[in-house]
Formats: C-alpha cells, structure tokens, sequence
C-alpha cells in the first residue's frame, strides 16, 4: 500500500506516520502528536525520515517492517522492546539504551553510535554496514547471532564485553585500538578487515576462519591472554599478530617482514608500526631510516616507471606519515631514467618545488598527469621525463630533465602578458581613432597628421610582435607562432594555464 505524498504543496515527500507531513514540514505540535501515537502502539509498517527523536522511553514495544531513516536519536531508550526487518540507515543515535531488546533483521547502514549503550540484547541476521561504533559506546552480555558487519567501524573508546559472536562476518571491518574483554567469536569469519592494535582479552575463538591469501592477514592485533578452543591458527596468524612477545621484539619484527614487502598497500601499516617504535630508545632510528628511506625509493621507481602518478602521490603523502625520527634529511630518489645525460646545449632543467603539506594526493597526482598531457602536445624534441622526487620532512621537489620546458611555461606566459600590453595598445589607438571621429571639426591637415601618427603606432606594435615571436623561436628553436596557432599549441596553452591558477604555491627555476 502506497504511503501519502506530503500535504504540504509543491511538496512530493512520503508524509510521516501519524503526520500529513514530511519530516521537513511537520510542525513542532504534529511531530509531539505523533510521538505519543508513537510510543503508545505495537506499530506495523511505520515510517519515519529525517526528524529528531530526543528524551523518549518505548517499554514493551515492538515494531515490525519500519523505517526510521535519517533520524537522529538522542537520550531515547528502548526497554524490552522488538524489532523485526526494520531499517535504520543513516540515523545517528546519542546516548541511546538498547535493553533487553530483540532485533531480528535489522539494517543498519551508515549509522554512527556515539555514547551508546547495547545491554543483554540479542542481534538476528542482522546487516551492519559503514557503521561507527564510538565515542565510549558499549555492547555488554548481547549475543549477535548471523550478522553480517560490512565496512563498520570499532573505534578505540567503544567497548564490547561478555558478548556472543556466532557465525558472523566481518568484511572490510576497521576494529582500531577496541576492546574485547570476556567475548567469545564462534564460527566467525574475519574477510578483508583491519584490526589495528585491538585488545581481545580472556576471549574464546572457536573455528575461526580467515582469508589470508586473498586478502592478507590481519596486522598488529594483541591476542594475550586469548583462548582458542579447537582451532587451528594458521601461521599468518601468528606472524602478523601478537600472542606472547615483548611489545618492542613484536614490532621490530613487522617492521623488519614490512620492509622485505615490496607493496605499497602495506606502507599504512608500516607508518602505524614506527610509530610504536618511536617510544623504545633501543631501537637504531639512523640504520632503520635508510631501509625505510629504500622500500619507498623502490615503490617510487616501480610506479614511476609505469606512469602510474595516483601512486606516486599515495607513496609522496605515505612517505609523510612515517615518523620523522625514521626519515632521513635528503628524503628518497627515484632513479634516472635509462640512458639519461647531463644537459646539453639548448636543453634546460626545470625545478618545480612544492609544499607537500599543503598538497592533497589527488592534487599531486593531477600534477603529475597535467606534466604529461604537457609532453604530449609540446613541439618535437621538447618531451621531458620526470627524472628525480626528493622528499624531506616537510617539501618534496620534483625535478624534470626537458629540451626547454620551464623556457617554455615561461614564454607562454610572458607572450600572454606581451601580447595583453600590445592589446592595451590597440585599444588606445581605437579610442584615439573614435576621438578623431568626434572632431571632425578639426582642420584637415591636423586630422591627416593624427592619423599617420596612428599608422606609426599600429607599425610599432606589430613589429614588437615580430621582434617577441623572433625572441621566441631564438631561445626555444622552434616557430611559436605557428605552433600556438596549432591544436596542440593551444592545448599546451590551456594545460599552462591551469596549472597556473591550480597551483598557485609552485615555485619554477630554471637550469640551462
């Protein structure tokens, strides 16, 4: 049964349940109305969008097939009541108690808890997908039975204990710095998920199930004082996870596995692992710099070469997130490209010298791609190949080996200018023409005399555009006035330019 359109004109939104209107269009004393219809019935069917449910008690409810989507829910509480193949995607719930409830069936996409409170509740067949669990939210003594948790969030002051995970699974989870004390995982199965230095204390794994291959292991999760109760833990398992080492022995030893990775979906890791082992005064920061200082030379190169400039920009800001203690001062190099020479005559180096703090990667790897959509179109013999990227702890430079280029940004630039003082010209001359044209009162020899002094002008300025276009061709060797005139000409004109008002912190130095 079709649910009414709101009664509000113009207006096409399904109107709330015990409402005639929207969410957007429902007064404060219809939205109260309806609240106590609310809380008063078993509800079948309910629906509900974008409204602010605060300071509300529902004790023995039970609703069934409802939705309640861009709801924010503050200080409401839910005591033995039920839910049944209800959806709650995108909603916000703040300092909400869920008691002795029941909720079978139940999406939850997108929804963020913050201050939360799941006690002796049980979980059915539930779908947990982008959710954020946070801000000091908790889940005691609850069993979560066949839920699937997708893309969710666990994040460092949320906490879970004495609660039943059975035959769940996990895809794409981040559990970051959580807490599981007393849980028991029960056929669960952890796919594609992070679990970044989790605690599971006195828990119970029974026949947990993995995707390391596919996916990789798990990295830096604290299993002491774990029971696993017949189950088999795989040697990935192990090796990426600590069960009885010292903190500082755990964690050299990732990073030393880290290291001997050549992938750069592991450097996130990498950075998280250092900064552990920031706070251990034994461990060599000079010696492990320069094998940190290597694997991203290696990366670099690997996606230089390929022309991969999304990569590049990941590895630049990566690179920027390793603790300063294990950069070293003259950053990491890519290597020259094959068969590389010194300069020679007529050839020039540009220096481009940015501020990667202030550079997002996308806008690394733009720039990136905007330099070789410039070699595409730029005259024969101009191509130039992006030869060196050297990061320190606060600025990269990327330096490109070409037969003029920085010549040439910079020419297309002074012609524009030229060419807006010769047009600054033009135009006074035509407003001197309009004058004259006005003061034809004027004797015939004095207009005579106007006029030619015009037509010397005019002579002036396009031999000062002869001139500039011989200066070109003269320093650049080729004919700019033909080329600009070109597609590829004005394409390279429009690439400058872009870069030019994107990038407006670049720094140009020219070499020859």
């Amino acid at each position: 049964m079709a649910k009414p359109n709101c009664s509000s004109p113009g207006c096409e939104r399904e109107s709330l349940s015990y409402s005639h209107f929207c969410g957007q269009h429902t007064s404060n004393g219809q939205l109260k109305r309806a609240i106590n219809k609310l809380t008063e019935d078993d509800l079948t069917d309910v629906y509900w969008d974008e409204v602010e449910l605060k300071k509300i008690l529902f004790k023995n409810k039970h609703f069934a097939a409802g939705t309640f989507s861009n709801i924010d829910f503050y200080d409401v509480k839910f005591i033995n009541c039920g839910f049944s193949d209800c959806d709650f995607e995108r909603a916000v719930m703040t300092k909400c108690v869920f008691e002795n409830c029941e909720l079978e069936k139940c999406v939850f996409t997108d929804v963020t808890f913050q201050e939360s409170r799941f006690s002796s509740c049980r979980i059915l067949d539930g779908g947990f997908n982008e959710i954020n669990i946070a801000d000091e939210s908790v889940f005691i003594d609850c069993d979560l039975d066949s839920c699937e948790f997708s893309g969710g969030i666990f994040s460092e002051t949320c906490s879970i204990s004495a609660s039943r995970f059975y035959n769940n699974i996990f895809t794409q989870v981040s559990i970051s710095r959580a807490s599981f004390v007393k849980c028991q995982f029960i056929e669960s199965r952890f796919s594609k998920s992070t679990l970044y230095d989790s605690s599971f204390i006195d828990c119970h794994f029974n026949t947990i199930t993995h995707d390391f291959k596919l996916t990789g292991p798990p990295i830096l999760c604290d299993f002491n004082g774990t029971v696993f109760i017949n189950t088999i833990i795989p040697k990935n398992f192990r090796i990426w996870n600590n069960f009885k080492q010292r903190p500082v022995d755990f964690y050299g030893k990732t990073v030393e596995r880290l290291l001997k990775v050549n992938n750069p979906d592991n450097l996130k890791e990498l950075a998280l692992v250092l900064q552990h082992l920031e706070s251990f005064p034994q461990i060599n920061a000079n010696l492990l710099s320069l094998d940190v200082k290597e694997l991203f030379r290696r990366l670099a190169a690997d996606a230089g070469h390929a022309g991969n400039y999304e990569a590049i920009g990941e590895i630049l800001s990566a690179y920027g997130r390793i603790p300063e203690k294990f950069r070293t001062q003259t950053g990491f190099f890519l290597p020259p490209a094959e068969g590389g020479q010194g300069l020679q005559q007529g050839q020039a180096k540009l220096n481009i010298r940015v501020t990667l703090d202030r550079w997002t990667v996308s806008q690394v790897s733009t720039f990136l791609s905007l330099m070789n959509e410039m070699e595409e179109v730029l005259p024969e013999g101009l191509a130039h190949e992006i030869e060196v990227i050297e990061r320190g702890s606060f600025i990269i430079q990327i330096l490109g080996s070409l037969k003029p280029l920085l010549a040439y940004f910079q020419t297309i630039l002074d012609f524009k200018k030229s060419g807006y003082e010769l047009k600054l010209k033009d135009l006074e001359i035509e407003s001197r023409k309009i004058d004259l044209e006005s003061q034809r009162r004027l004797k015939h020899l004095e207009v005579r005399k106007a006029e030619q002094d015009i037509e010397k002008t005019d002579l002036e300025i396009y031999s000062q555009k002869l001139e500039l276009m011989k200066k070109i061709k003269d320093h650049t060797g080729y004919d700019h006035l033909a080329y600009s005139k070109s597609k590829k000409g004005k394409k390279a004109e429009e690439i400058a330019e872009i870069m030019k008002q994107e990038f407006p912190i670049l720094h140009l130095r020219l070499e020859e």
